[in-house]
Order: structure tokens, then C-alpha cells, then sequence
């Protein structure tokens, strides 16, 4: 691409910020389509188990609380901590109790809270 464009004879400072936004592209291409194609896995082969929350804080709206959970992944005994969002509405989690999670077996570091925003539960 760049030998393209400075065939064309354009300054190389145009040369630089077309490659520069062309990289800037890609990155916030990967990053809004990896996150979603996870969550299609999470709800095509997920499972659900309890997990317990650690911590509970406020995120400084009046909408969402942020909660700190871990859980074992059954299959081999490994902890997980990991954190997620909530809707206020949904009630507030005690430290110590347990909570409801969606995880991969294949791949337990993707996990999410069952009514965590943005992920719908099956």
C-alpha cells in the first residue's frame, strides 16, 4: 500500500498518516469483533456454575456495580478471579455469597457474570 501511494508521488507525511489510520482501523476491528465472537462461544458451549464474589464496589453510577468473583474450574481444580459488571436493578451481591457464572470448559479464563451487562443468559 505504500509503495502505491508513494508512486503517486504524495509527501511522505501523507504516506505516514494513511498508515497510521489504516493500523488504526484494523486494531478497533480486532477489538470490537474478538470480545463478540467469545461471547457466541459462551452461549453456544458454555456452562454455568457457581462461583463466589469476592468484592462488591460501585462504579461511581447510580446504574452498575462492579463485582470481583472466583470459582474452580471443575475439570481441573484451577481457581479463576475474574470481574464483571451489574445492573443495580438485578440486587446487590453479598461479599463471601455465591453468584451464578457462564465459563468454557475448553477455556475457563472466558467467564461472565450470568446477568452480567451486555451478556444475555440463555
Amino acid at each position: 500500500m505504500v509503495i502505491l501511494i508513494l508512486g503517486t508521488g504524495a509527501p511522505l507525511g501523507t504516506v505516514i498518516l494513511i498508515g497510521l489510520v489504516a493500523l488504526l482501523f484494523v486494531c478497533v476491528a480486532l477489538f470490537i469483533l474478538i470480545p463478540r465472537i467469545n461471547e457466541k462461544t459462551l452461549r453456544r458451549k458454555g456452562r454455568f456454575i457457581q462461583a463466589t464474589v469476592v468484592d462488591v464496589r460501585d462504579d461511581r453510577t447510580d446504574f452498575q456495580t462492579i463485582v470481583t468473583y472466583e470459582f474452580f474450574d471443575p475439570n481441573t481444580g484451577k481457581k479463576y478471579c475474574r470481574t464483571g459488571v451489574l445492573e443495580r436493578s438485578l440486587g446487590l451481591p453479598r461479599e463471601g455469597g455465591d453468584i451464578e457464572v457462564i465459563y468454557l470448559p475448553d477455556n475457563p479464563t472466558v467467564s461472565r457474570l450470568k446477568y452480567e451487562e451486555g451478556f444475555e443468559s440463555r
